[in-house]
């Protein structure tokens, strides 16, 4: 990773020479040397085209995310703020704790009704603000249906910065003791799944997601998986989440899930699941699977 690095702030050109620290992420400014590149880049609003490109490729945001960082400093923050997402900072001595999978759940849905009476009153959602809608939504989603999520770190507000690797991982016992596992992306209006990346796989194909689930799950609970998928394929599903608002006449708002091939493509087996209401109240998908 670090020579591609290196290649493609050679391939800037057409630049002016600014301050190293302006412009080289933090993870790579004590491993390159600042005499083997040329510490230059455009001057333009928003983050130049090399950073949006490691934004995409090596954190796996998609174009309307990247939209919504102006600069690497604020994005190195907010990941260093998302880190602390699932921990309780209420403590007056300053010690945090482990959120418990109910408070999770419950911070959740109330991000969710937070976003819906923004929604209502006409504001309009940032890109970021959109894609943890969707997740949160589709971890509610796959709760409802009978699973436990198992990728970390979860959503839990409108304002967390994620944004690397996989979406959520889900885990469902089934009555003969046997275990399923959907591993999902959420896509929130028009966003589509990102083609041609860096490391020569499409998201969400098998490759993809073979070379994130460690970072999603720990190695353990990945080896799990791909042991399952070994012995009994049909037992571990790769789907997207569609969440669709501000489309549809009087605030009514769906969610579709749509299965997802070894290379990364969206089946055309789109199948609507979820239906709200202006207020955010969910109108169709409520049944729980058996």
């Amino acid at each position: 990773m670090m020579n591609e690095a290196v290649d493609i702030y050679r391939e800037v050109t057409d630049i002016v020479k600014r301050d190293i620290k302006t412009y080289i992420p933090s993870f790579l400014r004590d491993d390159i040397n600042p005499q083997d590149y040329t510490a230059v880049c455009v001057k333009c609003e928003g983050l130049p085209d090399f950073q949006k490109r490691i934004l995409k490729e090596e954190y796996g945001y998609s174009e309307e995310q990247i939209s919504d960082i102006h600069s690497w400093e604020e994005f190195e923050k907010k990941q260093e703020i998302s880190q602390n997402t699932c921990k309780d900072a209420g403590n007056s001595d300053g010690e945090t704790k482990d959120l418990t999978k109910e408070e999770i759940d419950q911070m959740q849905k109330d991000a969710i009704a937070e976003a819906f009476e923004k929604i209502a009153r006409g504001e309009e959602l940032t890109d970021a603000e959109k894609g943890n809608l969707g997740e949160m939504l589709m971890d509610q989603y796959y709760i409802s249906k009978g699973y436990t999520p198992i990728h970390q770190p979860r959503v839990t507000d409108l304002e967390h910065k994620s944004g690397q690797g996989i979406d959520g991982v889900y885990e469902k016992t089934n009555p003969d003791g046997t275990k399923s596992y959907v591993i999902s992306d959420a896509k929130v209006n028009h966003s589509r799944l990102n083609k041609n990346l860096a490391d020569g796989t499409d998201q969400m194909s098998d490759a993809w997601i073979d070379k994130r689930l460690d970072g999603a799950v720990g190695k353990e609970k990945a080896d799990e998986i791909r042991d399952a998928y070994e012995d009994n394929p049909g037992s571990v599903s790769k789907e997207v989440y569609h969440y669709s608002y501000g489309e549809n006449l009087g605030g009514i708002s769906i969610a579709d899930v749509s299965t997802v091939d070894k290379d990364g493509n969206m089946s055309k087996d789109k199948k609507m699941v979820q239906v709200f209401n202006e207020n955010g109240d969910q109108v169709i998908g409520d049944e729980k699977d058996d």
